[in-house]
């Protein structure tokens, strides 16, 4: 089975999200949005995922336009994330098929150039360096004029956690810069009134939520954390249950529970 978490470059069109989930029904494991990033996040698994997928892009070209999109998220396009990751038995190769499928897909139907990421390099070196020296992998040479272009990758399992601080932006973009490292992909942002921490936990195997949220906790007070998409068992398995309403991470929020019991998005 392949994973697919799905970063469209809208979080506050309702009735678009709503359409959205509708069509991925069939594939979707949940669904995260902010209207400050102006960003959704769509975790998608199942036999029916590049057909969810191509329906989903089809959608968004008809109806979403980079050129008037504005968040505080960095972005290259509309369609502009999506890893595909490799579970319960999938290889890496078969990941990277579907990815080249998805991708010929983008340029065959809608001129949207993709770069890749994974092996080929980082998904930060893509949005620093997209159309400055980097070139796409696929598709056209320049960004489409609606819908940009699409950053896709093959990677391992990661989780993507957030936590909300008591402390000024600027002091949170240095806490950001400080923790980078080949474990932890980080960025600071200002959303609405608060102040948040955004990261990537790579190699969650060695460093998790926990173990961020105690080394930040040293120096600034948490408000609150937050989970963006799912957690898989093996990893929720590493965190003592007495700290898990501390993280707001369940059992239900495992991508196994979910493809067990199903998932009912959230009222939009």
């Amino acid at each position: 089975m392949i994973e697919c978490v799905l970063n469209i470059s809208e979080g506050s069109n309702y009735a678009a999200l709503t359409d959205l989930a509708n069509l991925s029904s069939r594939s979707l494991l949940d669904l995260h949005f902010d209207p400050h990033h102006n960003r959704s996040v769509f975790t998608l698994a199942g036999d029916h995922l590049l057909e969810d997928l191509m329906e989903m892009t089809l959608y968004c070209a008809a109806h979403l336009n980079i050129d008037s999109h504005s968040g505080v998220h960095p972005r290259l396009g509309i369609i502009d994330v999506a890893p595909f990751i490799p579970k319960m038995g999938s290889s890496f190769d078969e990941a990277e098929a579907m990815r080249q499928a998805f991708a010929e897909f983008l340029a065959r139907e809608l001129d949207v150039p993709s770069f890749y990421y994974g092996k080929e390099r980082s998904l930060p070196y893509v949005r620093k360096h997209a159309f400055q020296g980097l070139m796409p992998d696929i598709g056209p040479q320049e960004s489409h004029k609606f819908l940009g272009a699409s950053c896709l990758g093959v990677r391992s399992p990661l989780i993507a956690y957030n936590l909300v601080l008591d402390t000024d932006i600027e002091s949170a973009k240095r806490l950001a810069a400080s923790i980078r490292s080949s474990d932890v992909r980080a960025l600071a942002f200002k959303v609405g009134e608060y102040v948040q921490l955004s990261t990537n936990l790579i190699n969650p195997g060695s460093y998790g939520p926990l173990d961020l949220y105690f080394d930040i906790r040293k120096a600034f007070r948490i408000l609150k954390g937050e989970m963006v998409g799912v957690i898989d068992d093996e990893y929720l398995a590493q965190i003592p249950e007495r700290f898990r309403p501390t993280l707001d991470i369940y059992y239900e929020d495992t991508f196994q529970s979910r493809l067990r019991n199903g998932y009912e998005p959230p009222l939009i």
